[in-house]
């Protein structure tokens, strides 16, 4: 269970963040759903190669939580960051997107 809620709370300060880093780019409509999409694949990245394994280092979880974009299935991990991305992108700040 703590997994799941520290999972739903890093991917909401995740998202603020990226709210924020929208508002000073200004991205908007198109520019907002491409700059969400390679955001979700950045964090895919970084939570991948330097956050997960030191996280499971740190709290003796091991190879389930540092080995979990291969235990899924790179596929399934890409494609469910970049929607991830994609709906921040969607739901940014300023809305009326119409594309």
């Amino acid at each position: 269970m703590f997994g799941t809620v520290a999972h739903v709370m890093v991917g909401a300060v995740l998202g603020a963040l990226f709210a924020v880093l929208a508002m000073q780019l200004r991205l908007r409509e198109k520019r907002a759903l491409v700059g969400g999409l390679v955001y979700g694949l950045a964090v895919m990245v970084l939570m991948s190669v330097l956050v997960l394994p030191v996280v499971a280092e740190m709290s003796g979880a091991g190879q389930p939580i540092s080995r979990m974009g291969s235990d899924i299935g790179w596929l399934t991990w890409v494609v469910l960051h970049a929607i991830f991305g994609s709906a921040l992108g969607i739901l940014e700040p300023g809305g009326d997107i119409q594309y």
